[in-house]
């Protein structure tokens, strides 16, 4: 049974970008926490987080209208996406690696609602929400997916 690899979420904000990462059989979510939205730097890290998780897929979550359309936060998702490919083209072990966009709408609203309970400090919400975020993105992208075969 050949393995599909990894899988890398991004849940893109302004100031913020939430991780998460599936197991090598693509059957689970896993938060990562956040990296600092800081330009190039930024792409080094994911980069490197790529690297790390051997991901054959970085997955980043669309912020599609509720109509379906592409609004400026859209746009910026699409040019960190541009930024990034360029980035991953630079790395020898992440060249063949897909970068697919995937819809996100009310995953931050979900995220939200799974740690209203956990009793963390507003702080320690933010950088926890972005995480979860990804993590539910990352959730519904997998339940996408056709079950694997079992030859």
């Amino acid at each position: 049974m050949s393995v599909p690899g990894r899988i890398l979420a991004l849940d893109v904000g302004e100031k913020r970008i939430g991780l998460a990462v599936s197991d090598p059989l693509r059957l689970i979510a896993h938060p990562q926490g956040v990296v600092e939205n800081r330009g190039r730097k930024t792409l080094t890290t994911i980069a490197q987080c790529a690297i790390e998780a051997q991901a054959t897929i970085i997955l980043i979550g669309m912020p599609y209208e509720l109509d379906g359309s592409i609004g400026e936060q859209g746009k910026k998702v699409i040019l960190f996406r541009d930024a990034l490919v360029k980035r991953l083209q630079a790395e020898r072990e992440l060249m063949k690696t897909v970068v697919e966009l995937w819809d996100e709408r009310f995953t931050s609203e979900g995220a939200e609602h799974y740690i209203a309970g956990t009793g963390a400090r507003s702080a320690e919400r933010r950088g926890l929400r972005d995480s979860v975020a990804a993590s539910l993105i990352l959730e519904s992208y997998l339940q996408s997916l056709p079950p694997a075969s079992a030859t």
